[in-house]
């Protein structure tokens, strides 16, 4: 039930965006560069063709200030012509770029697995995702 007056912010660590593809596109433009204060789990998963470069999602994040990112898990296939460039270049520069704190192989993840457009790297995505945003691992 809706509480008037509820501070999202409150429970932002508690909430995932993710998605596959153009979901992974979504996450990244919608979840990461207009909501990171209400959200600061996000999982990408073969994200193609991302809208906004390294340097601009960084620009996003810089505007919300205190706000940083718990997780922001990335998964692409290896011979994923439709994703791998893209999803690459569009995070290519936001561990050093972001302000917000992000580390490698901490809160940020990249992952290239064998395969390629396909469920089978999207699995792998959503299991570790799942894992690494709601449990105590990082």
């Amino acid at each position: 039930e809706y509480e008037p007056g509820y501070d999202m912010t409150k429970a932002r660590d508690h909430r995932a965006m993710a998605g596959f593809s153009m979901g992974g596109m979504q996450t990244v433009n919608i979840g990461i560069c207009e909501c990171l204060d209400i959200i600061s789990n996000f999982g990408a998963f073969s994200a193609a063709p991302t809208t906004y470069s390294a340097n601009q999602i960084n620009e996003h994040l810089r505007a919300f200030g205190e706000f940083d990112i718990k997780l922001f898990y990335n998964v692409c296939g290896s011979s994923d012509a439709t994703a791998l460039g893209s999803h690459k270049a569009a995070v290519d520069g936001l561990v050093e770029g972001s302000g917000k704190r992000l580390m490698d192989h901490k809160n940020f993840i990249w992952h290239q697995v064998s395969g390629g457009h396909s469920m089978g790297v999207w699995y792998v995505g959503i299991y570790n995702f799942a894992r690494m945003a709601f449990c105590d691992t990082l």
